[in-house]
């Protein structure tokens, strides 16, 4: 498991915080008004996107743009001044730090949950039950059945995640491709029978925490929302007008699953 990075005001389940402190004075924002730019890990959309709508209704005088991009994008934003604000999986690197003071950027940050990996396969696929060391060996290439691997993104967290901490540093396989966003891996490993995908469990996370601090009632809700948001409304939206009255129910499910979860 690997540690969120950043905020987004009331996040029911992730992330933590990454901030530039310098020149906040200078600004008339407050926490009810005004705008802010975001730069967000594009793995966490889901739980954004129903944060997102939640704040909105209650701070209609508040705009928050998030711009949903890799990782390894999300700091270059930050280092560059383009945003105050990231939503990432990692804290700063001593080189990075080293980078801020000389550009005068005073950080803070902060860690407020974990994340978790979740590995894909074909509902056809022989191997079921993968163990660290199978996993390891499909990753380089290695393992005894030829695997296409799909990460969501050559820059992502992810993918980060896989060559640092699990690989320790050892080289991806020839059979590894990034697509474009989790829902794309999803997407091609239930059409390609030899293909395993990996990508970041934060909503799945969301909703199981959902189950363990009020009720399954509530988990189940909000698996649904998640659900609809990433592999119906998401995908719909690009060919048809049919995506808006789609998206009004997970649009409309954080409501619900307050009053739910609040209803023990």
């Amino acid at each position: 498991m690997h540690s969120l990075k950043n905020l987004l005001f009331v996040v029911l389940m992730s992330l933590g915080i990454l901030s530039c402190e310098d020149q906040a004075s200078k600004h008339s924002d407050t926490l009810s008004s005004g705008s802010v730019d975001i730069s967000a890990d594009e793995t966490y959309r889901p739980v954004i996107e129903e944060q997102l709508r939640v704040f909105d209704s209650s701070y209609p005088d508040a705009k928050i743009n998030i711009h949903y991009k890799p990782e390894a994008e999300c700091f270059q934003d930050y280092f560059d001044n383009k945003a105050h604000l990231i939503l990432v999986t990692r804290p700063l690197t001593k080189e990075e730090k080293a980078l801020c003071e000389q550009k005068q950027i005073f950080t803070s940050s902060l860690e407020l949950a974990k994340d978790a990996i979740a590995v894909i396969v074909n509902n056809v696929s022989p191997d079921s039950m993968l163990g660290l060391s199978e996993i390891k060996g499909i990753l380089s290439g290695v393992y005894k059945k030829k695997y296409t691997v799909v990460f969501d993104n050559q820059a992502s967290s992810t993918v980060r995640y896989i060559t640092d901490s699990l690989l320790k540093g050892q080289q991806l396989g020839t059979n590894v491709f990034a697509a474009k966003g989790n829902a794309e891996v999803v997407k091609y490993v239930m059409n390609n029978p030899d293909a395993i995908g990996f990508v970041g469990l934060a909503g799945l996370v969301g909703c199981a925490m959902m189950w363990y601090y009020f009720n399954l009632s509530a988990a189940l809700l909000s698996a649904f929302s998640l659900f609809l948001y990433a592999f119906i409304y998401t995908p719909l939206k690009k060919i048809n007008s049919t995506a808006v009255l789609v998206g009004a129910f997970p649009g409309a499910f954080p409501c619900l699953i307050g009053w739910v979860a609040g209803n023990d």
